[in-house]
């Protein structure tokens, strides 16, 4: 019997595989503050879109305006020790008086007046009562979730020497894989991630990334040095997702820098594009995007997810790319001048073709789809009202709509149509989940509209896909393709993202053409 020999370097390389697949997971929590929160902007988060991506559960607890202290309090790896005045837990859910053991750690201070989000700890443990802790106005007081059960319940006693909070949903997401985004708000972050990391199942598996820097409050000597002080004690789990974005962001997304964006990318601020606006250091969606495909590769690349061709990480868009129009976030907006055809249209059918919707539910009152609009007046608009139903509205007032939600296919695509005859006063919808190849109404026809036509003359009213302001395109939503026949089935506009890319179109407030 012979002996096969291998040398070390192979013997180690096989077992760097064997220890990455043992730290693969399909679990991803996310902490941190607004840069990580979710419903910070009406999009999307990069922790949302990395789940998304790799078909990760997720959590998410983060804070806006937190410090480090209050996210690792969160997390589980900070458990401050507290005591009790009274000496007990009252049975009740009266809130009682606590303070904190600053000897026990200290530099925990979340700046908070009232209770809500900031300062607010729901469901810890305390003595193994469920509690939710409260700092408010420099003030720590607990309060029972529940009373306590049974005949006779009686106060728990509390040692002169305190016990512990822990928060409780962390415990269930130790064996995740976690990603660290904080200190933009204070904190001690090389302190706090230390508490973190020692908490979770495998203490080296999380990523701890670099927060956003725009105009506002920067201190460029300041957050270098902070940054070089978090790369320093955790080389190994660091990554300057702001300097990546700030190199690499526009490229990916297929968008030319501004002369604004140039500036700030000199500046070493994240360029204004990826951004919610100049002053403001949050990314906009388009920066969460960039965040979030770098760091499903990060989180491949490191041996915490396994790969798979199940993936759906996009791919990087180019300059002059074709696929699909992407309307990232409110103010995504494609215009483009309409032909002297579309004015005089009194009969027209409005066809979007392959329109991916994430989501059906909405804040706000309408999501514009397509319209033809000037100076704040539409002359017409297709949209979604805010429950998922089809509308139509023109000039005149004639809105139509029908009684139930569109629901596209599986992968959350449909084609929309509204077919609109100013002379017979008449709406009525469709959809296809076969790109347009087949037609189903969407309802009835809606009858005895106007007659009188808002529809002609008018060239200055641009045509338009997404909307500006409170009547918004839909959040992270894309469009392959736009037509627009006249009352005689003749194409008056065709218009198809995949064959042309932007072509004559007018792209503002991030949207983009990405590739399909």
């Amino acid at each position: 019997m012979s002996a096969t020999l291998y040398t070390k370097a192979t013997v180690d390389a096989l077992l760097d595989v064997i220890r990455a697949s043992r730290r693969a997971v399909t679990r991803a929590s996310f902490y941190g503050d607004s840069m990580t929160a979710l419903n910070q902007g009406g999009y999307a988060p990069y922790g949302s879109l990395v789940c998304d991506y790799l078909g990760l559960s997720g959590f998410n607890p983060s804070i806006a305006g937190e410090r480090t202290s209050d996210i690792s309090l969160r997390q589980g790896g900070y458990a401050p020790r507290f005591k009790v005045p009274g000496g007990v837990i009252p049975i009740d859910t009266t809130e009682f008086a606590v303070t904190i053991d600053e000897t026990y750690v200290s530099g925990f201070n979340p700046a908070a007046t009232t209770k809500g989000n900031i300062g607010t700890f729901r469901n810890v443990s305390f003595m193994g009562v469920t509690v939710d802790l409260f700092h408010i106005n420099n003030t720590w007081t607990m309060q029972r979730v529940a009373a306590a059960l049974g005949s006779n319940p009686q106060p728990i006693s509390v040692p002169a020497s305190g016990a512990v909070v822990r928060d409780i949903a962390s415990t269930a997401w130790r064996d995740s894989v976690q990603i660290y985004m904080g200190g933009f708000n204070g904190g001690d972050q090389v302190k706090d991630v230390a508490m973190m990391s020692a908490y979770l199942s495998d203490p080296t598996r999380f990523v701890l990334l670099a927060m956003s820097r725009g105009q506002s409050g920067s201190d460029p000597t300041g957050y270098n040095t902070e940054v070089a002080k978090w790369k320093a004690a955790y080389p190994d789990q660091f990554f300057d997702m702001a300097e990546y974005v700030r190199l690499n962001g526009l490229a990916d997304e297929g968008l030319t820098p501004t002369s604004q964006d140039a500036t700030d990318i000199a500046a070493g601020i994240v360029p204004t594009s990826l951004r919610r606006a100049s002053n403001d250091p949050h990314y906009n969606a388009l920066g969460h995007r960039v965040i979030a495909r770098r760091l499903a590769e990060l989180l491949i690349e490191r041996g915490f997810v396994r790969a798979s061709s199940s993936h759906r990480i996009p791919a990087r868009a180019a300059v002059g790319a074709k696929g699909l129009l992407s309307l990232p976030s409110t103010g995504s907006v494609a215009s483009l001048a309409p032909s002297t055809a579309l004015q005089a249209l009194d009969k027209m059918s409005i066809r979007l073709i392959d329109v991916k919707i994430p989501s059906l539910t909405s804040t706000e009152q309408y999501r514009a789809l397509v319209s033809r609009w000037q100076s704040g007046a539409g002359v017409w608009q297709f949209l979604l009202d805010g429950n998922g139903k089809l509308f139509f509205q023109d000039a005149n007032g004639a809105a139509g709509t029908q009684a139930a939600a569109i629901a596209p296919n599986a992968q959350g695509v449909i084609s929309l149509r509204s077919d609109v005859d100013r002379a017979a006063g008449t709406q009525s919808f469709w959809t296809s989940l076969d790109s347009g190849a087949t037609w189903t109404q969407y309802g009835t026809t809606n009858t005895g509209r106007s007659t009188t036509n808002p529809l002609s003359g008018n060239s200055a009213a641009q045509l338009r896909l997404g909307a500006t302001s409170s009547r918004v395109a839909i959040e992270g939503s894309t469009i392959k393709q736009l037509v627009i026949l006249a009352g005689d089935g003749s194409t008056v506009l065709d218009h198809s993202f995949a064959v042309t890319g932007v072509g004559d179109w007018a792209l503002s407030g991030g949207a983009v053409v990405v590739s399909a």
